[in-house]
């Protein structure tokens, strides 16, 4: 007991003596910074499982998820730096009636990040990061953190060379680790950014590898994705703001379709947008329109695989990419949004309209949509799954059609406003409102029970959250 008593105290002590600051503006140089967070969210999601606001099942469900996270670095030689991060994800409430007053009710406490970091090898301009941290690049629109949910952090490691022109970042990073020969997903890769080079923007290209081998060889991959973004924001001044991102991938897929033959990958990926920012002192108004596409596969079974990989995209960030209901997945999608968003000082107002399109209608092509109340139970990512295929036969019984031609998965309209109290907790609040399209309507029903005629009701997603770093 004294033991314990000594531990807790001493703990205490390197607490109040930490400084805090930012994740972001962490600098551990001769001293232990902490870092901390908290977010709690409470989310009501109503008619995401069967598009039928008047059937018998109730799908309509609330609940309240959270992250906390503590972490803890510092410099611990000369440009050798260290960091351990530990978190817990879940949602509020117990499968029992009330917490065990002896133990946790929780055993979800995961490792997000453990660094080691050496800087300025050598008096050189290069860094070397080794160990689990996070990979985001660009507007993250194939590698980010997912911030919204509880992140994504990568096992490997990555060198930094800082020229004065800009950033180059090359890495390697384990996925997956099976303990077998040949089966484990590695993900290797180089990202270099051009800071400056336009008036308040910049432009980054990269190539990317993704190899991923199975026991059976079924589902095995190598993903080559070339691309390379372009784009301009502007605060506090008026002027255009513009951002464009192509990536294009090739490769094969082991072990596709009926005879087990390899297909070859084709596919691609763009996201941009183009609007105007007027700033009226305090005040930033933008008003912009987006594209974002993923190319999608029309049939799962012949010897190509159009299907575009997201990789591990932050679909929820701050661009709102693909809406706040998260409904619909970034491949075989072709979206179009028109936006307008307020910043005043601590406050700001996004209001967005989305069309949501299928990139490929045919016989055998799926719409990535409808999370559920299982996908949800993760309280963390909203599951999506492509059980609502498009149909392969008339929706009216007479008889098999060759391709279903409706593409339109649906509208939306999202409302999202932040609230800044301090540098370090903010409020935040968001409605994402989907009204199906035609393609769900005509889908067939993932039970087999037929098609899903008359399943086409709105659904709607409502959270609000706070949050606080330090």
């Amino acid at each position: 007991m004294r033991a314990k008593v000594f531990a807790v105290l001493g703990l205490a002590a390197m607490i109040v003596a930490a400084t805090p600051v930012l994740a972001d503006d962490t600098e551990m140089i001769g001293k232990i910074v902490f870092h901390g967070e908290v977010r709690l969210r409470g989310e009501f999601v109503d008619n995401f499982e069967d598009w039928n606001s008047d059937s018998l099942a109730d799908d309509s469900f609330d609940f309240f998820p959270y992250r906390a996270r503590v972490g803890v670095g510092g410099e611990f030689a000369n440009n050798v730096h260290g960091y351990v991060e530990l978190q817990s994800a879940n949602a509020m409430g117990n499968e029992l009636e009330q917490r065990n007053v002896l133990f946790s009710n929780d055993s979800d406490i995961d490792l997000y990040l453990a660094t080691i970091v050496a800087k300025q090898i050598g008096g050189s301009s290069t860094d070397l990061t080794f160990g689990r941290q996070e990979l985001r690049f660009d507007h993250e629109f194939l590698l980010g953190d997912l911030d919204f949910y509880n992140g994504i952090s990568l096992d490997g490691v990555r060198a930094t060379w800082n020229f004065e022109s800009g950033p180059l970042d090359a890495f390697w990073f384990r996925t997956n680790e099976t303990f077998e020969d040949d089966a484990d997903t590695d993900f290797l890769g180089a990202h270099y950014t051009w800071d400056d080079v336009i008036d308040n923007g910049d432009i980054g290209v990269y190539g990317y590898y993704l190899r991923m081998d199975t026991v059976s060889g079924t589902g095995r991959e190598d993903l080559f994705t070339l691309g390379g973004r372009i784009g301009r924001v502007r605060e506090g001044e008026s002027g255009m703001v513009w951002n464009a991102e192509l990536a294009y991938q090739v490769g094969t897929l082991g072990n596709v379709g009926v005879a087990g033959d390899d297909a070859d990958v084709s596919a691609l990926g763009f996201e941009g947008w183009f609007g105007y920012n007027w700033n009226t002192g305090d005040s930033d108004h933008t008003l912009q329109g987006k594209v974002y596409y993923g190319s999608g596969d029309d049939d799962d079974t012949d010897d190509e695989a159009n299907g575009f990989n997201t990789l591990f995209q932050d679909f929820h960030d701050s661009t709102n990419r693909l809406g706040v209901a998260d409904v619909v997945a970034g491949s075989n999608v072709m979206a179009i949004s028109l936006g307008y968003n307020f910043e005043h000082g601590a406050h700001s107002v996004l209001v967005e309209v989305f069309d949501f399109a299928t990139a490929e209608a045919g016989q055998d092509s799926h719409l990535n949509v409808a999370p559920t109340q299982v996908g949800f139970s993760a309280f963390g990512l909203p599951g999506t799954f492509d059980g609502v295929a498009i149909t392969s036969g008339d929706p009216d019984g007479a008889g098999p059609l060759d391709a279903n031609t409706e593409d339109s998965i649906g509208q939306e309209l999202d409302v999202v406003y932040n609230f800044d109290y301090t540098d370090n907790l903010s409020f935040g609040a968001g409605l994402g409102y989907f009204m199906p399209g035609q393609a769900i309507e005509d889908g067939t029903d993932p039970d087999g029970a037929g098609p899903l005629a008359g399943f086409d009701d709105a659904a709607m997603r409502l959270y609000g959250q706070a949050r606080l770093r330090w």
